[in-house]
């Protein structure tokens, strides 16, 4: 059951979350959604899954995600199972289940209106002819291996980050951050 919990700053609300895998465990999050009175929705979505608590080890995380809300993207800050409020075990790192896990967030998402978009090399729409205007989850993979075959399947589209010379991808943050200064500059 969500709870609403006390966040500071710009109108951005947020509310605790559990989302259940499809094993029962559940990963715990915070959602900082948008002031819907600044910022009709539908909303960009970030979704970040770190093995850090989310409510203290990285509590100093909260004022940006504050500020992408209070800019108008949604937020999903998760533990990954077994650490900070997620149930499970942590069993090694980037284990098999970790994926899945991430894929019932995306779910969670899309059970919620918010549609993925996965960001791949060669994909044949470049992201700006994508039209991200509306509540849109970008997914990016790793900079070695990319998105797999389950996650690229799972997405409503994919779209590319066309680029000059012989490199055929960019770094996550990198890619992350180009596909989300694009979703807001659709919003503009």
């Amino acid at each position: 059951m969500p709870t609403t919990v006390r966040c500071v700053g710009d109108g951005a609300g947020c509310t605790e979350v559990r989302i259940t895998a499809t094993d029962g465990e559940f990963l715990a999050g915070t959602l900082y959604l948008p002031d819907p009175a600044q910022h009709p929705t539908p909303w960009a979505a970030v979704l970040e899954a770190l093995p850090y608590r989310k409510d203290d080890i990285t509590e100093s995380y909260r004022a940006t995600y504050q500020r992408y809300a209070a800019a108008g993207l949604a937020v999903l800050r998760l533990d990954l199972r077994g650490t900070g409020s997620s149930s499970g075990i942590a069993t090694d790192e980037y284990p098999d289940v970790e994926r899945t896990d991430l894929r019932s967030a995306i779910e969670w998402l899309a059970g919620r209106g918010i549609r993925s978009v996965a960001t791949i090399p060669g994909a044949r729409l470049a992201i700006w002819d994508a039209d991200l205007t509306g509540a849109v989850a970008l997914v990016v993979g790793s900079e070695q291996y990319g998105l797999s075959p389950t996650w690229r399947q799972q997405a409503d589209l994919e779209v590319g980050l066309p680029m000059a010379g012989s490199a055929d991808s960019l770094n996550a943050a990198m890619a992350a951050g180009i596909a989300l200064f694009e979703a807001v500059r659709q919003r503009r």
